[in-house]
């Protein structure tokens, strides 16, 4: 399993705390003191690209639609993954 970097693994732990699908927006709004929107997206596709994240159903925000996120990993996996595989952060 890859390794997350310091701001994925920020995102990462936000989802196994919040415990429920997270838009885009929802998670711009939940980390806007720690990152930009545009800096949640690249985190968000790099997740989805590395197979930490998957879509979920689409939320309506405001007039528009969104897709919502959730993980494919639980945080126990990851750090038992993490450690396995010798990779300590």
């Amino acid at each position: 399993m890859r390794s997350l970097k310091k701001g994925e693994r920020e995102m990462m732990e936000l989802f196994w705390r919040e415990n429920r699908p997270l838009s885009h927006g929802d998670l711009s709004e939940l980390l806007k003191d720690t990152m930009s929107r545009n800096t949640v997206y690249l985190h968000l596709n790099n997740l989805l690209d590395k197979g930490f994240l998957q879509t979920g159903l689409s939320v309506r925000r405001g007039r528009t639609y969104g897709r919502t996120f959730t993980p494919t990993v639980s945080k126990t996996e990851y750090y038992a993954k993490q450690v396995a595989d010798g990779c300590y952060e």
